[in-house]
């Protein structure tokens, strides 16, 4: 029935064709939907802009919370073979952040043009449909924006919490309150003990500072052997977690070298992302403090699914039993040598 409903008549002037996409059945559909996310906890999706303008407000996790105001873009995924029929994959964005996209797009891109572009626009708030025609008329505002849809809020207003028994009335100025777990920056204080207590295993790659050498100063020798780096570094940990400490293991010098002479190279364009941060990590090892590591800073994605190991199954997999579905993307870098650092 909704595609039936997307689909235009025949031989309409009326309609823009170019909004619409094909399915696997090879009938019309929308490209682009709008609504709010639907869920949480380990069923969120991620926003697919490379650089989420809302990563920086979660922790540096790009994950779309539920509530939010989401725009997804189908694609038609072909099977792994050429007879396998291929099926429509919604890829979903923050809503600001798919019109930051379209900034970085070919100007033979189509992209949201007006809001009947957007499957599903009629039935999200009103607040939010004023967002998103400013987000049309200059993607811009996107950038700029503060705030985002909620579904009943007012994009830019702060979020609005129901009445609570004992607690203020619905729509007032809340105000940090540490007898309840509130802290000055509005994030509960067990979200943030949840962020500190983050399990560290070996295998897993941070950032995290590290010990340099200090600078020397009117050519005095420093008093100190070594100090804290400026800047934190991107290391694997090779060793448990042990007295408030763990060893990590940084990139090679040599290994380095290597990576950004190739980084820099005009003929590597293709693979530049893959060439940015260290992959293989058998340099030097650090005792480091864990009150040294970056816990609210994900380390680079490995691939470019929602499943972070080398040469998984793109089939339907589960974890202790639950059914986790596919990612819809094949990943079989694992034993490649075509991109440097990977099955090393």
């Amino acid at each position: 029935e909704r595609f039936a409903q997307a689909r235009p008549a025949p031989g309409s002037a009326e309609i823009d064709e170019s909004r619409f996409t094909r399915d696997q059945n090879d009938q019309l559909v929308h490209k682009w939907l709008v609504n709010y996310a639907t869920r949480a906890g380990g069923g969120r999706a991620m926003c697919k802009n490379q650089e989420c303008l809302e990563r920086f407000s979660q922790g540096g996790t790009k994950f779309i919370e539920k509530g939010d105001l989401r725009i997804g873009r189908r694609v038609l995924m072909q099977g792994r073979h050429g007879s396998d029929e291929g099926m429509i994959q919604i890829m979903w964005y923050h809503a600001r952040c798919i019109f930051d996209t379209f900034m970085r797009a070919r100007k033979s891109t189509r992209v949201i043009q007006t809001p009947e572009d957007l499957e599903g626009f009629a039935h999200i708030d009103a607040e939010d449909q004023d967002m998103l025609r400013r987000f049309i008329a200059s993607n811009d505002e996107a950038r700029t924006w503060h705030g985002r849809g909620r579904g009943g809020a007012a994009a830019g207003a702060k979020n609005q919490t129901p009445e609570k028994p004992g607690g203020t009335k619905r729509g007032a100025e809340q105000t940090p309150d540490k007898s309840r777990g509130v802290g000055l920056l509005g994030e509960p204080a067990g979200k943030r003990r949840k962020q500190e207590d983050v399990l560290l295993k070996k295998g897993d790659r941070v950032w995290t500072f590290c010990r340099v050498r200090p600078p020397v100063v009117d050519g005095r020798p420093p008093a100190e052997a070594a100090v804290k780096s400026a800047k934190p570094e991107l290391g694997m940990i090779v060793d448990e977690v042990k007295d408030g400490a763990v060893i990590v293991q940084f990139e090679k010098a040599e290994d380095e070298k290597d990576r950004v002479a190739m980084f820099q190279n005009p003929k590597k364009a293709k693979i530049r992302s893959w060439l940015k941060y260290p992959r293989c990590f058998e340099g030097k090892k650090q005792r480091i403090p864990l009150s040294w590591i970056v816990k609210n800073r994900p380390p680079p994605r490995l691939c470019g699914c929602t499943i972070q190991q080398w040469g998984h199954s793109c089939k339907r997999f589960s974890d202790g039993g639950v059914d986790l579905g596919s990612c819809g993307v094949s990943c079989s870098r694992g034993t490649s040598r075509k991109v440097w650092g990977v099955g090393q």
